[in-house]
């Protein structure tokens, strides 16, 4: 149990620290405000998973919540929901871990990064974000939020919220949840891009 709380806390260490390193480019006097809608695509039915046990305490098979699993996660980013169109365009990455943190209710502690591909228009920005997590049971039952609480790229110093609705859930196939970004970021500034 000790070594999984220390693993998480280290995990959430790195991720805070890496969400802020990078090159430095003299970024933007103003921030700017963007908003981005996506879906977290966790259907069972993909190749390869997009989440997969990678960690549990001795006494999670025993617990009522689940309590003390680690979930590693790469699920594809879409902006229409794969339970709608199983082919739809993927325009990223949502990588991390999501730990089963609550004894007596089911409760988890999501530690995620939003990695946008190269070739689309956030050219390979990444955004990390933390927050608790109420998992929904049936569709459309339950909003959670996220903090932003960094990035890279184009989104450097971001900082902003996540919010999260479950829209579609199977106990066999997955879920899939509606994710609106809203944060503010210092883009570098033209003569300083990377690209």
């Amino acid at each position: 149990m000790a070594k999984i709380v220390a693993f998480s806390f280290a995990m959430v260490f790195i991720a805070m620290m890496t969400s802020s390193l990078g090159r430095e480019f003299p970024l933007a006097e103003q921030p700017k405000h963007t908003k981005i809608h996506v879906f977290l695509n966790n259907i069972q039915t993909l190749n390869p998973l997009p989440s997969e046990t990678v960690a549990q305490s001795s006494t999670t098979a025993s617990s009522p919540t689940g309590f003390g699993k680690v979930l590693g996660v790469d699920a594809p980013m879409t902006k229409v929901s794969m339970s709608e169109n199983i082919n739809a365009e993927v325009v990223g990455r949502i990588q991390g871990l999501a730990i089963s943190a609550g004894h007596a209710e089911f409760a988890g502690v999501d530690l995620l990064t939003f990695v946008f591909n190269e070739d689309g228009p956030y050219k390979g920005s990444t955004l990390t974000a933390v927050g608790r997590i109420m998992p929904a049971l049936t569709e459309f039952t339950e909003i959670n939020h996220l903090i932003i609480v960094g990035g890279t790229g184009l989104f450097q110093r971001a900082q902003g919220r996540i919010s999260s609705r479950t829209v579609f859930v199977d106990p066999k196939l997955g879920d899939v949840s509606e994710l609106k970004l809203d944060f503010y970021h210092y883009p570098p500034t033209p003569k300083h891009s990377d690209k």
